[in-house]
């Protein structure tokens, strides 16, 4: 049974489904349409109200820092112009006029600014 199935069931309805659920299940199982298994989603909303949130101490924004820290080539805090495959070769990374060349390429952005660097619809 998916998610949206599974909430129609169970005569979840208003403003605490449209508000408060959706939106919140969306963003953590990225289906914004419901389709998710209810069962995972069902574990996944036991784990957030049995866990302990955690927090770095310096903040969140240590958490890249801590992160790059254990990877062999890791720039962060880079405004970048535009994402492309490199020929079978990995990405080209173009940032600041100059252009870098890696294996993988981690867009950590707003969604307007992934989807223009990124060839993903």
């Amino acid at each position: 049974m998916t998610l949206a199935e599974s909430l129609d069931a169970a005569g979840v309805v208003g403003r605490l489904r449209c508000e408060v659920l959706e939106p919140f299940l969306a963003g953590v199982l990225v289906d914004s349409h419901g389709l998710s298994s209810a069962n995972f989603a069902k574990l996944l909303a036991r784990m957030f109200a049995l866990g302990r949130p955690g927090l770095p101490a310096q903040g969140m924004g240590a958490l890249p820092a801590q992160l790059a820290a254990r990877l062999p080539s890791v720039r962060l805090g880079m405004p970048v112009d535009a994402v492309s495959a490199a020929g079978g070769r990995g990405v080209s990374v173009v940032t600041g006029g100059s252009t870098l060349r890696a294996r993988a390429v981690v867009a950590a952005t707003d969604p307007l600014t992934a989807a223009r660097l990124t060839p993903l619809q």
